[in-house]
């Protein structure tokens, strides 16, 4: 579905916004209206909108002045507006570029004209908006690896050069941009790399693809090092260019090493879980040495930055010897098969990333056991498969449900971690914090008890009590998880009613529904096809598992909705009331508090400045509407809850689902 232009006509003429209507509404565009100066700079900042059409001669604040004003807000400069005046003096349309139009229309209107101009101008920012994007993406992946990615002209002279580039050599951007590639080598070996690196270039040795060599670099400071460089090389008409990826093989020596005072995780993290990790398991941890937790923490997380084939790399490790019984793992309704490898493969970064492309997150992790020869290092011998006798789940967790008893670690998304001993949780690592895990947030917490508040008056309530409500709440999450999963990012608004919740919510919905799935029925009839004994029926079985397709196929299809800019609206009978939907609201202007912990009695005031649009709509719409909850999801994977206390305080969940 394409999503519509959204044009903000300005005028304090009611006729000339009646006749822009008419034709823009025919166009298929949507259409914002503002009477003056002031009105038009509220809904432009509130909606941001594709173009702007604004009249010069407008009472109080001018379109000159609301032109420059525009323009001066953040995310302004990028939205084209265009001046629409019976002026057509010099000095008029000189004032109207300097504040900052992209066109000057006189008044009459000439429809057929303005019209083209209107979808000229619209693919033109399109265009710059796209291409701004994809260099945004890609100066943020550059900029999020820990990897030096630099790139050169035909004569080695740099032209980019990334945040892991100046980690790695200590020079600044400024410093090092147009200077030769060889810089980063030590004086004596200069003269024999560009010999080699220009004849290759001649030869034709560096594709696409690339190769890979081993050399020596040198740091800013005069420290030299270790360094593999991968390189390669493209055309842009007439002229090669060749980018290069360095390591830092000193530093992959000392994590892979398990040397002390080198470790990526501090030895109090270590000492933690350890401790922890007694805690839990009642049993003796010889066979758990904090050598081995170091290391499956450390090699999980490092493989986890990676991507392979522009996809994310999701690494899930269990620590189990090769001899232990399978046949004796299950838990509740779920069995577990091993595959063994005939050969062994060393516990490497580079190892797990290449096997973990081959496995299926949800349903397998991969089994390390320490070496033979040499206890202190780990090695990979084969995979642990999770069948589901049970058949689909409605359960929020989509990666493997480890066996109990067992220690497993793995990375959902790149800078993170799970530790875990069975299914319980023992410790986190994310965006540079340690913490321990806390209760689900959707049970007795604020969000919960926001939500309990409208579910408790459901029939299905009534009827299943609280196997209903549980699976309401996991319908929830794993509508949640599956967003974060894809990658793009949204928002999901609950809202407590069934009503036409647009002019009520200051929404404007661009793809509205009349005939969606209500979710809530769905959760009613697999509670009650649940409540026969299934287990010698067949039948019974079957319409279990069919039902439980349905719904997740339905938050499945819920969360490809997420995709579309805008918000998703939820009722509280879980059915989508609109996609794609624009968060009007005021600006908020009560406290935002930050909640350290799942009830609201820690909190730091948030400093929204530091937030992008949607964070601030979505604060801004719970602010103003009391009893609705948004849930945030970032790109890079956080997922933020937020509702309205009773004393006018939006108290923010920063990492609702860090369980899952």
């Amino acid at each position: 579905m394409v999503k519509k232009n959204l044009i903000l006509v300005v005028d304090d003429d009611p006729d000339i916004r009646l006749f822009l209507r008419h034709r823009l509404v025919r166009e298929g565009y949507d259409i914002l209206e503002a009477e003056d100066g002031n009105q038009a700079l509220e809904r432009f900042g509130n909606m941001m909108p594709d173009l702007v059409l604004l009249d010069a001669n407008l009472p109080g604040l001018d379109g000159f002045q609301t032109c420059a004003s525009m323009k001066a807000l953040e995310g302004g400069s990028d939205i084209p507006i265009v001046m629409i005046t019976g002026l057509d003096d010099d000095d008029s349309v000189d004032r109207a570029f300097a504040a900052g139009a992209e066109e000057y229309v006189t008044k009459p209107i000439r429809w057929p004209v303005l019209k083209q101009r209107i979808r000229l101008i619209l693919e033109r920012s399109s265009s710059m908006l796209h291409l701004r994007n994809s260099e945004k993406r890609f100066r943020n992946i550059t900029d999020s690896t820990t990897e030096a990615i630099i790139s050169m002209d035909g004569k080695g002279l740099i032209q980019f050069w990334n945040k892991g580039a100046e980690s790695l050599f200590g020079y600044a951007s400024h410093q090092i941009m147009g200077l030769s590639f060889a810089l980063l080598m030590p004086e004596g070996r200069r003269r024999e790399f560009e010999h080699a690196f220009f004849h290759a270039v001649e030869l034709g040795y560096l594709r696409e693809r690339g190769e890979t060599v081993e050399c020596v670099g040198l740091r800013q400071n005069g420290e030299t090092f270790p360094m593999e460089i991968s390189l390669a090389a493209w055309q842009i008409p007439g002229k090669p260019f060749f980018s290069a990826v360095m390591r830092d093989l000193g530093e992959r020596a000392r994590f892979m090493g398990g040397l002390e005072g080198t470790a990526l995780f501090d030895n109090r993290i270590i000492e933690r879980i350890t401790s922890l990790l007694s805690d839990v398991s009642g049993e003796d941890l010889m066979r758990v040495s904090k050598l081995h937790i170091r290391s499956l923490m450390e090699t999980v997380f490092l493989a986890g930055l990676n991507r392979e084939e522009d996809r994310p790399v999701m690494p899930n490790v269990l620590l189990m010897d090769r001899s232990f019984p399978i046949g004796t793992m299950r838990r509740k309704k779920i069995e577990y098969q091993t595959l063994e490898l005939e050969k062994s493969q060393p516990f490497t970064i580079d190892a797990l990333v290449k096997l973990a492309r081959g496995f299926d997150p949800e349903n397998t992790v991969l089994a390390v056991c320490p070496q033979k020869g040499d206890p202190r290092n780990l090695e990979i011998w084969g995979a642990v498969f999770q069948e589901d006798g049970d058949g689909p789940r409605l359960y929020p967790m989509i990666h493997h449900a480890p066996p109990d008893n067992f220690l497993s670690v793995y990375s959902n998304r790149a800078g993170s971690l799970v530790v875990s001993w069975g299914s319980r949780v023992l410790a986190r690592f994310h965006a540079g914090h340690f913490s321990l895990p806390g209760n689900s947030s959707f049970e007795t917490s604020l969000i919960g008890q926001a939500l309990f508040k409208t579910v408790r008056n459901h029939p299905e309530f009534n009827q299943f009590g609280e196997n209903y409500w549980s699976r309401y709440r996991n319908f929830i999450q794993r509508l949640l998880v599956e967003i974060g999963r894809g990658g793009f990012g949204g928002i999901v608004i609950w809202v407590p009613d069934n009503d036409d919740h647009r002019t009520v919510l200051s929404l404007v919905t661009r793809y509205r529904f009349t005939n969606a799935t209500d979710a809530s029925r769905l959760l009613g009839g697999y509670c009650a096809s649940r409540l026969e004994e299934p287990i010698k029926n067949k039948k019974k079985r079957k319409e279990i598992r069919e039902m439980a397709r349905r719904v997740l196929f339905h938050a499945k299809r819920l969360a490809h909705l997420s995709r579309v800019d805008g918000a998703l609206i939820l009722s509280h009978r879980l059915r989508p009331l609109s996609f794609g939907t624009m968060l009007s609201s005021q600006r908020w202007r009560g406290r935002t508090l930050y909640c350290l912990d799942d009830h609201g009695a820690d909190t730091v005031d948030v400093d929204l400045e530091k937030y992008g649009t949607r964070h601030a709509s979505a604060v801004n719409l719970v602010g103003a509407y009391p009893g609705v909850v948004a849930f945030v999801i970032s790109q890079d994977g956080p997922i933020a809850g937020m509702i309205c206390s009773s004393d006018d305080r939006v108290l923010w969940i920063p990492d609702l689902m860090n369980r899952f």
